[in-house]
């Protein structure tokens, strides 16, 4: 029962981190959860939660609010992510966890200024390689998906420093390729698995 309940201890606590490292991103800046009440003055909002909203689709006036820094879509109902997600260009936070994406779209690269990206337990089966224009990108958390494999792409991204792999059954070859294609960043795994090709 023990060794069942390690892994989830540590999930918990490599999320609290991450989470901390947000907090400090953004202190004393208000957090908005209505969007109405954001669409009253869309410029000068940086951070929205529409976390646990019901969302089977990001609403389109989302956006509308150019200068956001944080976007929390996470604990919805969300199948994609459209194009426009590329307005968004000052975002640093996008936490679309726990929805029912299989892929994410390729114009994500647009985003320069990402720093986290959280869209741990989801259907992703593969990341765009334009993930690697993502410059800014320090944290990107993918837990419990259906990766196979990530893009060689990231290994342009300058700053990035941990990557959150666990619950995906990945062999030790492929464990072996993702730590030598990214030798400076810390990357989590699931304990070995030698359950044969992914």
């Amino acid at each position: 029962m023990i060794n069942k309940l390690l892994p989830l201890f540590f999930m918990f606590l490599l999320s609290t981190s991450v989470l901390g490292q947000k907090e400090d991103m953004f202190q004393d800046v208000p957090v908005y959860t209505d969007l109405k009440e954001a669409l009253k003055t869309p410029k000068a909002i940086k951070r929205l939660w529409l976390s646990k909203s019901k969302l089977k689709e990001i609403p389109p006036e989302v956006f509308e609010l150019v200068n956001l820094e944080e976007l929390d879509l996470s604990k919805n109902q969300l199948k994609r992510i459209p194009p426009e997600i590329k307005t968004l260009k000052k975002l640093r936070v996008l936490n679309v966890s726990k929805n029912k994406l299989t892929e994410l779209p390729s114009e994500i690269g647009e985003l320069k200024n990402l720093e986290m990206l959280d869209a741990s337990r989801n259907d992703l089966y593969q990341l765009p390689e334009s993930i690697g224009e993502c410059e800014s990108l320090e944290v990107l958390s993918l837990w419990e998906n259906n990766l196979s494999g990530l893009p060689s792409s990231l290994k342009k991204v300058p700053n990035l420093k941990e990557i959150d792999l666990r619950v995906i059954m990945f062999t030790d070859a492929t464990k072996w390729i993702l730590k030598e294609m990214l030798p400076g960043v810390t990357i989590h795994f699931s304990h070995d698995c030698n359950c044969g090709p992914n």
